[in-house]
């Protein structure tokens, strides 16, 4: 079955869903993730091996979690803003991490030209707590489950600065999200092929990796559970969510995990710990599976199953 299923999401047929589209029309904001009724316009000239590149005002929701040493930031993952001073990521992207060393950042990755400083969009945010739930295990067959974390930042995001912020939409309890796009954006780095080819790992080419000053988006079509399986190292649960891209060669990759997978303007996923590696599908967080723990943080009603650091 999961063969049928690639066919038919390379062939742009699905159940419920809208087509693939990738004319060689540009992507602008009313296409963009935060309004996306319909997948996003794609570039086909703009299109990197990880997705196409797009601009921060896209995607004002995405935020870079960001680990200081020596108040050095270093990219650990992405997340998303859920509310003016709270963040969605994952477990695995800071539980191993003293809050004090942990800093948000939105609004994109390029400083303003020092000839106009007004027009810095960037922002930095002190973490001041984590969150994520007391059953999360770092193991290499089980750090995929219960993962995710909310950090709580010292300085709000600005929500009625709608040029800068936006934020998420939390999806409905246990919503059921099978057949349906949704849009992984992350600041990771992106692969680059060279003219020679050696063996590399999963096939890939002789690649480099390098940091792009864009965000870059992928759309993603999610599968059943039981497809996903099929080809999954790990045991695949209810509070797992994966997709599969409908572009060849087309993936996330280090550093984009913790990003969100969003459907017309809810996030339905987190983006799991990744390796690069196409023979897999992409699996998230079921973030309709934790609305509980969401609540909760939100709410300051902190339980025993909840780790704060």
């Amino acid at each position: 079955m999961s063969g049928l299923w690639s066919l038919l999401c390379l062939l742009g047929i699905s159940l419920t869903y809208v087509s693939c589209q990738t004319t060689d029309t540009t992507i602008n904001e009313t296409d963009a993730a935060i309004n996306e009724t319909d997948v996003p316009v794609v570039n086909r000239k703009s299109r990197i091996l990880n997705g196409w590149v797009s601009e921060e005002r896209d995607y004002r929701y995405l935020v870079s979690v960001m680990r200081l040493t020596n108040d050095v930031p270093t990219l650990l993952c992405g997340g998303a803003i859920i509310h003016r001073r709270y963040i969605l990521t994952g477990a695995h992207c800071v539980h191993k991490y003293r809050s004090i060393d942990l800093v948000v950042r939105s609004g994109g990755v390029e400083a303003a030209h020092p000839s106009t400083p007004q027009k810095e969009r960037r922002s930095f945010h002190r973490v001041v707590k984590t969150f994520f739930p007391r059953q999360y295990a770092n193991t290499p067959c089980r750090k995929h489950q219960h993962d995710i974390a909310i950090l709580k930042v010292q300085q709000i995001f600005d929500l009625s600065d709608d040029t800068r912020y936006r934020k998420v939409i939390l999806p409905e309890q246990d919503a059921d999200y099978e057949g349906v796009y949704g849009v992984v954006t992350g600041y990771g780095p992106d692969y680059h092929r060279e003219s020679n080819t050696t063996n590399q790992p999963h096939g890939i080419e002789n690649y480099y990796l390098q940091y792009v000053n864009k965000v870059r988006a992928l759309t993603l079509v999610v599968i059943p559970n039981e497809v996903c399986q099929e080809r999954a190292s790990v045991v695949i649960t209810e509070k797992t969510i994966c997709a599969q891209t409908c572009v060849p060669n087309a993936q996330t990759c280090f550093e984009d995990d913790g990003g969100p997978l969003v459907h017309g303007g809810v996030i339905i996923g987190i983006l799991n710990d990744r390796q690069c590696n196409p023979e897999i599908p992409e699996m998230f967080t079921r973030v309709s599976k934790y609305l509980y723990f969401i609540k909760n943080v939100l709410e300051h009603q902190i339980s025993y199953d909840i780790v704060v650091r």
